[in-house]
């Protein structure tokens, strides 16, 4: 018999009842369907620092930071360098020709060259800085202003956890992306951090915040595994 039970009448579900991938599970006392992610608790290796990670552990504050650089932002100053040379002829045929629908035309292309050159300045210059207190959670992406800038209320956090993301390209090609999550009191899920490099990454910082803040590990369907 299992400890998984029902949310409906209180009875234990059989093993054969159960289905860990998506963490559901059926009743055979009532015909129940419901999740079962709060009911389970797990017991996770130890991740150890990543490298580029900083952490300063104090009585009543956790600070984590890390820095954003890595050899793909070099590829990236080379592809924005070109496409920006590029952009730079463009229009100056376009100006001195006085080809004026030509100059319109660029326009996107000129937005996408200034926005490849503020990723690759905030790639190399960037840190992601973490502070955790008994109240307040709060994630500061600087010096440069990126996205993702947030306060949360450690209060309204009911589980942290990761989650793995493919891209699949037009081409073939596939990335992976890892985030770090939360569940709130309400049951809405919110990623609190993207694209981290490595599942080292994000795990580490589940396993961090959950043991500074006193949040019990749970399973959550579709998260990443260790």
């Amino acid at each position: 018999m299992s400890n998984i039970k029902c949310k409906n009448c209180g009875a234990n579900v059989p093993t054969e009842n159960i289905n860990i991938q998506k963490a559901l599970a059926k009743c055979s006392s009532c015909d129940c369907v419901f999740n079962f992610d709060n009911q389970v608790k797990v017991t996770r290796p130890s991740v150890a620092m990543p490298e580029k990670f900083e952490v300063l552990q104090l009585r009543s504050s956790l600070d984590i930071s890390y820095k954003w650089y890595s050899p793909m932002y070099i590829f990236l100053a080379f592809f924005a360098l070109f496409w920006n040379g590029f952009m730079a002829v463009w229009y100056y045929i376009a100006l001195t020709e006085g080809v004026w629908m030509m100059a319109i035309f660029g326009v996107f292309h000129l937005a996408v060259g200034v926005g490849l050159i503020y990723t690759v300045l905030a790639g190399f210059f960037n840190s992601t800085h973490i502070n955790a207190t008994q109240t307040r959670l709060k994630f500061l992406h600087e010096p440069l202003w990126w996205r993702g800038n947030r306060e949360i209320e450690v209060s309204e956090i009911d589980q942290i956890f990761c989650k793995l993301q493919v891209n699949r390209g037009k081409n073939g090609s596939t990335s992976l992306a890892y985030h770090l999550c939360m569940i709130d009191v309400t049951g809405k899920h919110t990623k609190l951090l993207t694209n981290l490099e490595t599942p080292e990454q994000a795990l580490f910082l589940e396993q961090e915040l959950e043991k500074f803040l006193g949040i019990e590990d749970r399973r959550v369907a579709g998260e990443l595994e260790v």
